[in-house]
């Protein structure tokens, strides 16, 4: 099946996709969750609902964020590869 196809049918979410393959990455989550952890624990629930709330705001942020980086890259891509196979026919 071609990549098309598969985007078309659902087979590809570049979101869930597009894990680092960095060896700190796993190491790094799992520290970020850790010192979420202490942070909240230490809070009172008036200020963990506060934080929480806070958590949601950043998570919306990055989701903005790293849909706006994926819009960017898939264009520029798609830009580029029209102009390699337009550049083709000159050759």
């Amino acid at each position: 099946m071609s990549i098309i196809e598969n985007l078309y049918n659902g087979k590809i979410n570049p979101i869930e996709e597009a894990i680092p393959q960095d060896e700190n990455y796993r190491p790094l989550t799992r520290q970020i969750a850790d010192e979420r952890a202490y942070f909240e624990s230490r809070l009172p629930a008036e200020d963990r609902e506060r934080f929480e709330y806070w958590n949601k705001l950043i998570f919306e942020y990055e989701k903005m964020t790293e849909y706006a980086n994926f819009s960017y890259g898939l264009k520029q891509g798609i830009m580029f590869a029209t102009e390699v196979y337009r550049n083709e026919d000159e050759l």
